[in-house]
């Protein structure tokens, strides 16, 4: 449960960090077509970068939250063993796999190539900072969960505790056992 949640964490974060990024770009440029778009990666080199980071987080490259939330959930299926767990660990690795084949494509086709013609974009029009800001945020939040993973990880391992631990949440809602309302059987015996 802590290494869903962790990855729940890691991958809420980076996929709004690489949607942001892409929103910027679309806004800017006017269309967020591939075969439209090329050479940003010369023409906006920031907005190049915190795409290049999110896609290494996506895939589960260092130094981003991704290494931990995939290892986290590798290691609890290893934990358990057997065929579904190599089954499972396959899966894993073929979807990083392909979610680097998908980021390479999205790198190849928009960020590198040749430079977007100039008689049809000004080569002053680039991406303001403002809308590259929240994808940059996000991204070193990401960065921050890998730095301070010991941190992260204790959190999620409490949160996984305390939804596990129903306990304090039934004490809360239902009270306490002797205020309680009696039991049906017991009104209808009499006791």
């Amino acid at each position: 449960l802590a290494a869903g949640i962790m990855y729940t964490i890691h991958h809420m974060v980076t996929v709004g960090s690489l949607i942001l990024a892409s929103g910027a770009i679309e806004e800017t440029y006017g269309t967020g077509d591939l075969t439209k778009l090329s050479g940003l990666a010369r023409r906006d080199t920031i907005i190049a970068w915190i795409f290049a980071a999110g896609a290494f987080s996506v895939v589960g490259f260092p130094p981003f939250s991704g290494m931990w939330g995939k290892l986290m959930i590798v290691f609890e299926v290893a934990r358990n063993g057997g065929a579904w767990a190599w089954i499972a660990i396959a899966a894993i690795i073929i979807a990083s796999f392909a979610a680097f084949l998908a980021m390479l494509r999205v790198w190849r086709e928009a960020f590198w190539g040749h430079d977007l013609p100039s008689d049809k974009v000004p080569d002053e029009l680039i991406i303001r900072k403002k809308l590259m800001a929240p994808s940059a945020a996000l991204i070193l939040v990401s960065l921050g969960m890998f730095i301070f993973s010991g941190v992260v990880i204790d959190a999620v391992e409490t949160a996984a505790d305390q939804l596990l631990d129903t306990t304090a949440y039934t004490d809360t809602i239902l009270g306490d056992d002797s205020a309680a309302l009696p039991n049906i059987d017991d009104i209808q015996e009499g006791r």
